[in-house]
């Protein structure tokens, strides 16, 4: 795992995620392989994510598939409330190649920094470039 941030890791970060396919949703159970599709990833990334938190603490707000890098995967953007009651918001896309599943998740929270580092976050997710061959 890779943690990017522009103003500190409680007010911005985008983590860069590697998963083994055979491993890649721990706290549920599951696995997945090259033949998963896109919007069974989305859903196993949501169910996941409420594993691991508290799942009335999330709230869904988009489940889109997406496009990485030439991928099929998906787009999931999220709220979550911490045990003080901050609102984050968080988008995550995901993807997999071959016995890889990669995420890439940014997390701000909903005042001012989501929004004001959106625009990078996307403009990485376009830079992204992925060799397939080996």
């Amino acid at each position: 795992q890779i943690i990017l941030s522009l103003n500190g890791m409680g007010l911005d970060r985008i983590d860069v995620m590697e998963f083994d396919a055979s491993n890649a949703f721990p706290s549920i159970g599951k696995s997945i392989s090259e033949s998963t599709l896109s919007y069974e990833l989305a859903e196993l990334w949501i169910a996941e994510q409420k594993n691991r938190t508290d799942a009335d603490a999330i709230k869904i707000i988009k489940n889109d598939p997406a496009r990485i890098a030439e991928i099929e995967g998906f787009t999931v953007q999220y709220q979550i409330k911490n045990s003080e009651s901050l609102e984050f918001y968080d988008i995550a896309y995901g993807f997999l190649v071959k016995d890889k599943f990669y995420v890439l998740n940014y997390r701000a929270p909903s005042i001012y920094y989501f929004e004001h580092n959106y625009s990078d976050y996307i403009n990485i997710i376009k830079s992204i470039s992925i060799n397939t061959e080996g």
